[in-house]
């Protein structure tokens, strides 16, 4: 089971929810304070709730005020972690840029597939031309961070992959959000994953490799095509056949065992 580890405190996954930000920017447990606190604090949510002029901001601060009350006649909290609290965990500086990410995620698939066009993919500038694979040397490190370490080593086989392209680092996090196996922060450049979905170490490997191959596009700018819609699809595709290609080079390695044949 999967606990989020802060600087000072441990949480169980069933306790992430009772936490909040309280007004100096701290997380609490809500299931600790005194009634007045617990007032005060609803009353700082719900003035920003009102004073939020985006939609999103305020479905954001509308999930915690609904978890506040809910607490406050029913003594539990329902739901996952809001938002402010994963970027609290996660060490975000821009919370905004993240709370789309993440309520992205709960929209529809059209909707959240139209915000990546616009927002990411409608800016690039350079064609891609393929890419080649890590030499061998590299794939084998990569493949023992990732398949043989325990706990994986998800840190240092980004960066082997980083140093081998010639890319700034990428931060690789482990983290337990709704419904989502796997995103890549375009603002943050994080690939975040999450552990309760990776249910066989070789996902963890496609996982990393999927959410590599989505950083190399947005930091060199990749686009696949003249209409953003089709430059999405043609991404999808190249990414399925650079996991493919890394598997299939670890077979020849001998590092995985052959490809079953049809």
């Amino acid at each position: 089971m999967f606990i989020v580890i802060l600087d000072l405190v441990s949480i169980e996954p069933d306790r992430v929810q009772y936490f909040k930000i309280d007004q100096q920017g701290e997380m609490t447990d809500i299931s600790k304070l005194s009634r007045t606190r617990l007032n005060e604090l609803l009353e700082w949510y719900n003035k920003k709730l009102k004073n939020s002029r985006s939609e999103d901001m305020r479905r954001a601060y509308g999930y915690v005020v609904e978890q506040i009350h809910e607490f406050t006649y029913e003594g539990v909290v329902s739901g996952g972690p809001d938002v402010f609290v994963v970027c609290k965990m996660m060490r975000l500086t821009d919370v905004r840029s993240f709370i789309k990410t993440y309520l992205g995620r709960i929209k529809t698939k059209d909707e959240q597939a139209e915000e990546i066009i616009d927002e990411h993919l409608g800016s690039r500038k350079n064609s891609y031309h393929g890419i080649e694979l890590p030499d061998d040397q590299t794939v084998r490190l990569f493949f023992g961070y990732v398949m043989k370490e325990e706990p994986p080593k998800l840190a240092e086989a980004a960066k082997l992959l980083t140093e081998f392209y010639g890319m700034g680092n990428v931060t690789v996090k482990l983290l337990n959000l709704p419904d989502t196996t796997l995103f890549y922060d375009f603002d943050e450049k994080q690939i975040i994953i999450n552990p309760e979905k990776i249910k066989e170490r070789i996902s963890l490997l496609d996982a990393i490799l999927t959410g590599f191959f989505e950083h190399m596009c947005n930091i060199k700018s990749w686009k696949f095509g003249k209409d953003l819609s089709e430059s999405l699809y043609v991404q999808r595709q190249e990414t399925k056949k650079f996991v493919l290609k890394f598997a299939f080079r670890c077979s020849e390695l001998g590092l995985l065992p052959p490809p079953k044949k049809d």
